[in-house]
């Protein structure tokens, strides 16, 4: 982490500081979960992987791989191939086929570990976390359990949230500026970040400690922080919004009373749903601009 952030502000610095002391990703420190070792090779792949250098993205691939095999996570750094090009493709099919037959090959004990790992919305994130709390506000009023988790309304729910942000990049595509991801270092991470983000999103629950990964998206965010304040302003609001989202989501996750306090229950999961749509928001923007799909440019406003 140290690394991504080289060579930023010092009021950059404070903010990631903060990020890295954040209640989410401590409690990985104080379950000392194996997250951690993955978030330092998905970093350094971050680090390592470049467009024009095949053994960099060979070795790159290398460390996602050793990744998948500590820990499923990382095969959802097959977001990659957003940022189309002949490496990230094939970094993504590579990734994607040697997960494949890993999986497969230990299908059982995934089965086995799906079944006996806990599914809860204390300390959790995910599509089904927050309509397991429900239970619990409505346990407060008095009334009966109804069990929403266990039926269509969270997954319809995803699902619709993924439609509306598609729709949302198909319609501004061509219309705004916000959202470019740099070839860097800083994009990578991002992109593995927000990846890793939305894909353990849709896995059900997961504890809060997983958040850890959302540290890959601040280098990229505050790259679009200096680029508002050195005159976009026009363009730089929703990449700050989306920016203060990140650190909430980061700093409220964490509260250890959250089981018992109404307020740090729903305002963390409102705010974990609104960081889903916007992130699979930004991935799909992305790609429809790599991918050709950009449409016709609006004409730009002259500064003032």
């Amino acid at each position: 982490m140290v690394l991504l952030f080289k060579g930023r502000s010092w009021s950059h610095g404070v903010v990631a500081l903060g990020a890295l002391i954040s209640p989410s990703v401590l409690m990985g420190f104080e379950r000392a979960n194996l997250d951690l070792l993955i978030l330092a090779l998905v970093g350094s792949a971050a680090l390592i992987y470049e467009e024009q250098s095949t053994k960099r993205m060979g070795a790159a691939v290398a460390l996602i791989c050793f990744g998948v095999v500590l820990k499923i996570i990382p095969v959802f750094c097959v977001s990659l191939i957003i940022r189309l090009s002949k490496q990230t493709v094939l970094f993504a099919c590579i990734v994607s086929a040697f997960s494949f037959f890993y999986f497969y090959g230990i299908l059982d004990y995934l089965i086995l570990i799906r079944r006996n790992v806990p599914s809860t919305f204390i300390l959790s994130y995910g599509y089904k976390a927050a309509f397991m709390g429900i239970d619990h506000l409505r346990g407060w009023a008095g009334l009966s359990s109804i069990h929403l988790e266990e039926t269509w309304v969270p997954a319809f729910t995803v699902a619709g949230l993924l439609m509306a942000a598609g729709a949302l990049a198909l319609r501004t595509r061509g219309q705004i500026r916000s959202f470019a991801i740099s070839a860097s270092s800083s994009g990578t991470a991002f992109l593995f970040g927000a990846g890793i983000y939305c894909g353990t999103y849709m896995l059900g629950t997961n504890f809060i400690y997983r958040l850890m990964f959302l540290l890959l998206c601040i280098p990229q965010l505050q790259d679009w922080q200096t680029r508002c304040c050195n005159g976009h302003q026009s363009t730089g609001n929703a990449e700050l919004g989306l920016y203060a989202v990140v650190v909430g989501v980061l700093w409220l996750n964490g509260n250890s009373n959250g089981h018992s306090v109404s307020a740090f229950l729903v305002l963390p999961q409102m705010l974990n749903w609104i960081l889903f749509f916007a992130m699979s928001y930004v991935l799909m923007l992305v790609f429809l601009r790599s991918w050709g799909f950009a449409g016709r440019a609006t004409r730009s406003v002259p500064e003032r």
